[in-house]
């Protein structure tokens, strides 16, 4: 299967490849990372990568799976979330030179749940300063672009997250609305 099938793949049909041995987990977060590679300096839509996190995730799910083993129905299926959402043990600035040392100790409970189903969290996504603009642009992460139309915006505050989406890194978010 060719990269490019994969990166917009929805998240159903990846878990479906996945669970059915036809799509190594590996072989996905390689392909969505390869494409977050080769977009990103573009966009400017990551405030966090966890690739190498991610790696160890997918070896594991991989085996998993061999084994004849899920923990859930996103086994193995890659996820970005938004700066804000807490994921333990990862940095969650909330875009802000303020809270630049600040990580997490306990996952949100939407990731929870998602990471629970078996989802590999791949980054966190760029933000505006403590969420307060409709543009995606932060003090200590820069300017976030539509990769469509780099000279727009994604829009925020979820802008890095609908940023990865559009261009085919990850096939499913977290993102927030205040």
């Amino acid at each position: 299967m060719a990269d490019d099938e994969l990166i917009y793949m929805p998240a159903h049909r990846l878990a479906l490849l996945v669970a059915g041995r036809q799509l190594s987990p590996v072989t996905l977060i390689n392909a969505v990372i390869a494409r977050a590679e080769q977009v990103n300096p573009r966009i400017n839509c990551f405030a966090t990568t966890l690739f190498e996190e991610a790696r160890a995730a997918a070896r594991a799910a991989e085996a998993a799976v061999m084994r004849g083993e899920t923990a859930g129905p996103l086994h193995g299926v890659p996820v970005i979330v938004k700066d804000g959402v807490a994921t333990a043990g990862h940095p969650m600035t909330n875009g802000s030179y303020a809270m630049a040392d600040f990580v997490a100790t306990h996952d949100a409970i939407a990731w929870r749940r998602l990471k629970a189903a078996g989802a590999i969290l791949l980054g966190k996504m760029a933000t505006p300063e403590f969420f307060h603009k409709v543009l995606n642009d932060s003090p200590i992460y820069g300017i976030t672009r539509n990769p469509w139309a780099l000279r727009h915006t994604p829009g925020g505050s979820s802008g890095g997250v609908s940023a990865a989406l559009a261009a085919g890194i990850g096939p499913i978010a977290i993102g927030t609305d205040g």
